[in-house]
């Protein structure tokens, strides 16, 4: 018990550390999740139209991207 309350660089103790950094997380998550809202309110005011999910820490997959234009523009 004695280590949870050793104080850290910042003078704050191991518990009000994590609860800091867990109460950082939360909001994070809040602002994600208002960008995603934000989104999809503006996507659904452009009709017809495809939404595409993907990542910037993923390959580049430009096949896929070509495969879907190809298929799009037969439509």
């Amino acid at each position: 018990m004695v280590k949870n309350m050793e104080n850290n660089n910042n003078g704050n103790s191991d518990i009000e550390q994590k609860l800091q950094n867990s109460q950082e997380d939360l909001w994070r998550i809040f602002r994600i999740m208002s960008e995603f809202v934000e989104g999809f309110e503006g996507m659904s005011k452009i009709k017809p139209s495809v939404l595409i999910f993907g990542s910037a820490r993923t390959k580049n997959q430009m096949t896929n991207i070509i495969n879907l234009q190809l298929m799009l523009q037969s439509n």
